[in-house]
């Protein structure tokens, strides 16, 4: 128990710079969100499409670009995630937080993965 205690407490800093172990494990974190989020994108970006042709009447003349635009506005979203949780992250070294942020967004991403590959199965 107290060997536990001394890895928390290295990674625990009053500080509001995080060190280069903390930074490791957030980019860590980050690198595994992220990698959740690519097959999700293609998913939804798929959910999309299908949602599309199931609820609308488009032109075939109008589909190439909203397919394209979609594509781009999921992928920029995808970007805003994986930005926004490392900078999340960072933060949450200063708590000591960092395992139940992790998990908490993980399941979040996992759950939404789950309810769009529903949708269009």
């Amino acid at each position: 128990m107290t060997r536990f205690l001394r890895l928390r407490d290295r990674f625990k800093t009053g500080s509001s710079k995080p060190t280069i172990p903390q930074m490791l494990l957030s980019l860590l974190c980050m690198a595994v969100n992220g990698a959740i989020g690519v097959p999700q994108l293609f998913t939804m970006h798929r959910a999309f499409n299908t949602a599309i042709v199931l609820h609308t009447d488009i032109r075939f003349w109008a589909w190439d670009f909203i397919e394209m635009v979609s594509a781009i506005i999921l992928c920029i979203a995808w970007l805003a995630m994986v930005y926004i949780l490392q900078h999340v992250y960072e933060k949450e070294f200063t708590r000591g937080w960092i395992p139940k942020t992790f998990i908490i967004f993980t399941c979040i991403q996992l759950l939404a993965y789950g309810l769009v590959y529903l949708y269009i199965s």
